[in-house]
């Protein structure tokens, strides 16, 4: 089972040149020791009794006229015994546009990757509503926090 958020973006009065400057530490995006990979650590959040403290790696591709950001389910650290349970994936390819904006294109992916025992006695369309408000919650933490953070960047 795995549900898709996808949302798309006009970031106005950002040059996709000066996108392409950002000090990724401003964003909190640390320099991993491979190739255009970046480690983020979330401050963490909390559902219903567990508390999770994301680590994601990030790869990161520049080219001339997109910028490319993706996260590896494998590379998502944090999640307890959830690591065994979900998959998440996140991506963005953010596009130059000729004005001084540019678009960016978001879509978080999550899903199940076995069903554990106890959660087998739970009806799909009621697992499928969780996990789908599951999906809202981590898209409007990832929005906000992606332009909060390209806000105070830039």
């Amino acid at each position: 089972m795995q549900l898709k958020n996808h949302q798309k973006f006009l970031i106005k009065n950002i040059c996709f040149n000066e996108l392409k400057k950002i000090n990724l530490e401003k964003i909190q995006l640390k320099k991993t020791s491979k190739l255009n990979q970046y480690l983020y650590i979330s401050k963490g959040f909390k559902i219903l009794r567990w508390n999770f403290k994301p680590e994601i790696i990030f790869l990161i591709i520049y080219r001339e006229n997109n910028i490319f950001v993706e996260s590896s389910e494998k590379l998502i650290k944090g999640l307890g015994l959830f690591s065994d349970i979900i998959t998440i994936r996140v991506k963005f390819n953010i596009l130059k546009n000729p004005e001084n904006s540019f678009t960016a294109e978001r879509s978080i992916t999550l899903g199940l990757k076995q069903k554990p025992n106890i959660l087998r006695l739970i009806p799909n369309k009621i697992l499928k509503k969780m996990l789908a408000q599951t999906l809202d919650l981590i898209a409007k933490r990832v929005d906000k926090k992606l332009f909060l953070k390209l806000s105070q960047a830039i």
